[in-house]
């Protein structure tokens, strides 16, 4: 779907199981702007999970299944401030002009061409397989596996690397993409704000003690990370790496974060 919607994402999602189906979402770049889309996202990766929204044609409350396999095209990522907590149940990557063999929007319509309506049939029957492979699998269990990690890592790698656990080809290139992810991701946690505070921080309790004024902080934030400061906005910092921050943003930060 392009531009979505939360109403389009509860109806494809369905009320009936949850990995129901697999979900791409083009020209996305509006998605950080709706609560509604980012609370659906936050939640879509417990396999249990529910969202519960007001069906407006019956009057009734129905119970939306979020989980499953999600990929989100956009131009430009949402934006750290309003989806961070996505962001961080997510594996972002940028991709690039490319010149491939065959154009797949030429496949899709083939119009009367032989070579592209028998590729076109070789998807058709590779998807038909697939779906014949599900119904004879459905009831197969899923065998619970250790993979090394933890927390939101385990979380994002775990259930794909259970559904291949013994494909041992398959698995191998699985698990090298994910390491991949997996060091790019925590690259870009390291270029994060709290990232940049916490050496501050360090820094202002080995001098003055456990016991800081918040105007210390800011001071040091500003003596510290590179940006520009307009002495009109004196609770506003424009930095080069992070965007504007505020006093409070940085408050509430430093309390969720690092527990002061």
């Amino acid at each position: 779907m392009t531009d979505p919607s939360a109403a389009n994402l509860f109806r494809i999602l369905g009320t009936l199981e949850p990995g129901q189906c697999t979900l791409v979402a083009d020209e996305a770049e509006k998605i950080d702007q709706s609560p509604e889309i980012m609370s659906t996202l936050k939640t879509g990766y417990q396999s249990k999970s529910k969202v519960a929204r007001v069906n407006m044609n019956t009057g009734k409350q129905e119970f939306y299944y979020p989980y499953g396999f999600k990929i989100i095209i956009a131009e430009r990522s949402p934006d750290e401030r309003k989806a961070k907590g996505v962001l961080d149940r997510t594996f972002v990557f940028n991709t690039y002009h490319g010149k491939p063999k065959y154009d797949i929007k030429e496949i899709l319509k083939p119009a009367g061409d032989i070579k592209r309506q028998s590729l076109l049939n070789e998807l058709i029957d590779f998807r038909k397989l697939l779906l014949i492979y599900r119904l004879i699998h459905f009831q197969d269990p899923i065998v619970d596996i250790d993979i090394g990690l933890e927390g939101r890592h385990k979380e994002l790698c775990k259930p794909v690397l259970q559904l291949f656990h013994n494909s041992v080809q398959s698995l191998k290139e699985i698990e090298a993409s994910f390491q991949i992810l997996l060091n790019a991701k925590n690259q870009r946690k390291g270029n994060s704000i709290e990232a940049a505070l916490h050496p501050i921080i360090v820094n202002l309790v080995s001098v003055k003690g456990n016991d800081i004024y918040f105007g210390q902080i800011w001071d040091g934030i500003l003596e510290t990370i590179p940006g520009i400061r307009d002495e009109k906005r004196p609770n506003e910092f424009e930095t080069y790496d992070y965007g504007t921050i505020y006093r409070n943003t940085i408050t509430n930060i430093i309390c969720d974060k690092f527990g002061a």
